[in-house]
């Protein structure tokens, strides 16, 4: 469970004061996530308070590992019910009072989450830098071609099996494993057993 729901002892970053600033933010916005959840279950209905779990999951990733790649799923996530909500602006004119509290209460969050999140993802994103030296480009899948990694042929012919395992820390590392060379049967009809004379000791 400790990779569905991780552990907040364990960060991609170190902490600072930088850090600690804008994860006491996001654990704001992950309790804001609650009402949220009640507020569309109110407007929107039971489905649409039932996938906004998928956005407080989302935002206790990113409060736990001070991961900026997660924070970038919150921001699309936030920025879309942003403007959901906006096209629903003229209609709740009619609506009654309470319901139009409701209704600009969430646009607020949304707006606030849109900043926090984007602010906290550039700290991450520097903090990441400085920490583990310049971001790579990562993998790109068009360009290098994703079939070769699951191709039966190409597994068969490596001689060595990479392997990703947990480290203690929390930390994702790589360990190259060399495969057991296979020990040559042995003949049973050549075999034949000690013939010496043994000599006794004491």
């Amino acid at each position: 469970m400790d990779s569905c729901f991780p552990n907040p002892e364990h960060t991609q970053i170190a902490l600072n004061e930088q850090t600690i600033k804008h994860r006491k933010l996001l654990r704001y916005l992950f309790y804001g996530e609650f009402y949220i959840i009640f507020a569309k279950l109110l407007l929107m209905g039971f489905i649409s308070a039932l996938f906004q779990l998928f956005s407080l999951w989302i935002i206790y990733i990113c409060w736990a590992t001070l991961s900026y790649c997660n924070l970038i799923f919150f921001m699309f996530s936030a920025g879309l019910d942003f403007l959901i909500l906006l096209n629903y602006i003229n209609a709740i004119q009619l609506s009654p009072f309470f319901t139009q509290i409701i209704y600009y209460s969430m646009l607020v969050y949304f707006a606030v989450a849109l900043v926090v999140s984007y602010r906290a993802y550039k700290c991450f994103k520097e903090q990441h830098s400085s920490q583990f030296g310049p971001i790579s480009q990562g993998y790109s899948p068009f360009r290098n071609g994703m079939s070769q990694y699951d191709d039966e042929n190409r597994v068969r012919s490596t001689n060595n099996n990479t392997y990703l395992y947990q480290a203690p820390q929390g930390a994702r590392r790589q360990q190259t494993i060399d495969p057991q060379p296979t020990q040559p049967h042995r003949n049973q009809a050549n075999y034949r057993a000690f013939q010496g004379q043994g000599t006794r000791i004491g």
